[in-house]
Parts: structure tokens; C-alpha cells; sequence
């Protein structure tokens, strides 16, 4: 009978550990090459690591871990390309020998810019008052395969939220120039933090009733949404993402009901909008 402590000795496996060391010098499977025929990315967790495998479109094979060097988003929802993976939440590329290879928001940051974005129906439909702001819940998990799904903007953060860990490890993430507003922010609350120690308010609390009314904020594209567009230029506007996701661009499961709340109001269908774009 062993005693508790060769008992760890013997079983535990994880990085630095005397068995782990041991046993990382022999050859593992851990998939057969068909598995990445459907999905060339596959999640893999051995002795005490989560890795990902992969194939690119080269055929090259690659094992990197699973978190992103970046912000630690999970690299198995990433997109293999003709040279290794993207992460699908900044984009930063990996090779087959775990190096990043690209940065794409580093080589053209504007850490300045910083939007709040909302529609507006075609001026042919105004005045328009809106009833109500309807609420839904959407998917967020595909029922057969138990994977996040990844197909609209708000899902694929879901993602990256959750993949970063119930409490991320800000101690191994790599922060780039895009990432100036993440600094700041992080900043930001721990000066509001030590000014709650001392007694004190944080920023950004607005008590005047008056100036609470209306606060103006920064938004994309101030003047179209302001003056809003005609039709013909509105369709024009939003087709592609219509063509993409449908009526609802950011998350997956967007109920009939809802979709065509926002038809009534822009005066088209989605259909029409797309097939307007295909005849000309």
C-alpha cells in the first residue's frame, strides 16, 4: 500500500510536476487525423492542460494552448487559415510552433476611437414612435454539439468571455497599443476603489436631475443618424448585414415576433431589402 504522499507523487501529472515531467517525455495520441476532417479545431486536455489542435489550410498541424496570449480568449473557437489560427476575438495568428505571427489591431490601432451606435427608420417612416422595447433571450449553445455558437457579433464576445475563465489570469495576458482602453478602465476603477476607501464619490456619478435627462455620448456617424436616410440609401446601408445575419445583427435567435416589429417600422421586409440588392 503507498502512502498518501507517493500516492501524489505518482498521480499527479500537471506542468512541473516530478510525474508530469516524466511522462511529457513520451509520445501521446490525442487524436486521430480524421477528427479535424469536419472541424479542424479541436479542444484537447492532457495531463492537467487545455490545449488546442489544429489543422490549417496548408496542412500544417499545430498544438498551442488554449488561451490566447492576447486577452486569453479560447483559442478552439478560432478560424485556421492558410498559415495557422486566428483567434476569433482580436484575430491575433499563431503558427503550428505556438508563435504569433500577426496582431492586426497593433499594426492599425486608434486607441482614441470609441463609438455608441443605434438605428434609425428611413425618413420616409417618420415620425415614428416606438411602443415598446421588446425583450427576448436567444441560443447561446447549439443543442447537438454542446459548442458555443459563433455566427452573430454578440455571441462570438460571449465566447470570448466565457473562455477566458470564470476568473481570468490577467497576469499572463499581453496587452498591446489597442488595448489602451482596457488600461485605462482597469485604471480607472482601482483609483474609484482607493477614492471609496478614503470616503470619497467615484467618478462618473451625475446627481443633477436636470443634466441626468439627457447625457450626450459619443456616437458613430452622428449626422446620418441624427438626419437619418431615405429609403432607396437605408437598404443600401444595412443590406450586407442583413444578408448576413437577418433582421438582427448581433445575436442568434432573434423570435418573428420581433423581427417584424423592426419590418413595420423601416416600411420593407429583410427579404425585399436583400432582394432589392440581387437585381441591382
Amino acid at each position: 500500500m503507498l502512502t498518501e504522499e507517493r500516492n501524489q507523487l505518482l498521480t499527479r501529472v500537471g506542468a512541473g510536476t516530478p510525474m508530469g515531467d516524466l511522462m511529457r517525455r513520451y509520445w501521446h495520441p490525442i487524436a486521430a487525423v480524421s477528427e479535424l476532417d469536419a472541424n479542424p479545431v479541436k479542444p484537447i486536455r492532457i495531463m492537467g492542460e487545455d490545449l488546442v489542435l489544429y489543422r490549417d489550410r496548408a496542412g500544417a498541424l499545430g498544438l498551442l494552448e488554449r488561451k490566447c496570449a492576447h486577452r486569453r480568449a479560447d483559442l478552439s473557437y478560432g478560424y485556421v487559415e492558410d498559415c495557422g489560427l486566428r483567434c476569433n476575438y482580436h484575430g491575433w495568428r499563431y503558427d503550428e510552433r505556438g508563435r504569433c505571427i500577426e496582431q492586426p489591431f497593433e499594426e492599425r490601432v486608434d486607441p482614441e476611437a470609441m463609438v455608441w451606435a443605434y438605428s434609425r427608420v428611413p425618413r420616409e417612416r417618420e415620425p415614428y414612435e416606438q411602443q415598446r422595447i421588446p425583450g427576448w433571450q436567444g441560443p447561446i449553445k447549439d443543442p447537438h454539439t454542446g459548442r458555443w455558437l459563433s455566427s452573430h457579433i454578440m455571441n462570438q464576445d460571449f465566447i470570448a468571455w466565457v473562455g477566458q475563465g470564470t476568473i481570468a489570469d490577467r497576469t499572463r495576458e499581453h496587452l498591446g497599443a489597442s488595448d489602451r482602453g482596457i488600461a485605462m478602465i482597469r485604471r480607472r476603477l482601482l483609483a474609484d476603489l482607493e477614492a471609496i476607501a478614503r470616503g470619497e464619490q467615484p467618478k462618473a456619478l451625475v446627481r443633477d436631475r436636470e443634466t441626468n435627462l439627457c447625457i450626450r455620448l459619443p456616437i458613430a456617424d452622428r449626422k446620418l443618424f441624427e438626419e437619418g436616410l431615405p429609403r432607396e440609401q437605408f437598404i443600401k446601408f444595412h443590406r450586407d448585414r442583413f444578408r448576413m445575419f437577418g433582421a438582427y445583427t448581433y445575436q442568434v435567435g432573434q423570435p418573428d415576433a420581433v423581427k417584424r416589429e423592426f419590418e413595420d417600422a423601416i416600411g420593407v421586409t429583410i427579404e425585399e431589402c436583400i432582394a432589392d440588392g440581387d437585381r441591382r
